[in-house]
């Protein structure tokens, strides 16, 4: 009998240490459980964070392809704009030279009027003289005439 009480003790002891080890393992399913959820939140946490690094990312990466447009664009109109500004002052050199050459033809006509006057003055004075001159032979001529039919008259009669 002794056997069977020891055996229905050792019956006995091993249900109470089933007992708590099915009260460990259900404790550990617990922690393992809360553990698991912990690690799935932060596994959330991570992916959501992820995908907003990814969206940010995107967005970063299209708004990097807009300013590399933007360079662009800027690029092409500052090299539209630097050949206007060397077109502009071939512009202004050739208005520049053509002043240059309208100033000098200026100063030629004036020249050329100042001359041309001054020959008119000086045939308006050669005039004068020629006027002069010839008003003194038509009035010698007169005079002469009249000399000639007065002494033609005299000899006549």
């Amino acid at each position: 009998m002794r056997k069977v009480d020891d055996i229905d003790r050792e019956i006995e002891e091993k249900r109470v240490e089933l007992k708590k080890l099915r009260e460990t393992e259900e404790e550990l399913r617990r922690q393992i459980e809360g553990k698991k959820q912990a690690l799935q939140a932060e596994v959330n946490s991570k992916n959501e964070e992820l995908k907003k690094q990814e969206d940010k990312t995107s967005q970063l990466s299209f708004q990097i392809e807009n300013l590399s447009d933007k360079k662009r664009s800027a690029e092409l109109e500052y090299n539209n704009v630097s050949q206007d500004m060397r077109r502009y002052k071939e512009e202004i050199f050739n208005l520049e030279n053509e002043i240059s050459n309208l100033k000098r033809e200026k100063q030629n006509t004036e020249n050329e009027i100042r001359s041309s006057t001054q020959k008119a003055k000086q045939l308006q004075a050669k005039l004068t003289t020629i006027k002069t001159e010839l008003d003194s032979v038509t009035r010698n001529n007169d005079t002469y005439k009249g000399f000639w039919r007065t002494s033609r008259r005299t000899k006549l009669q």
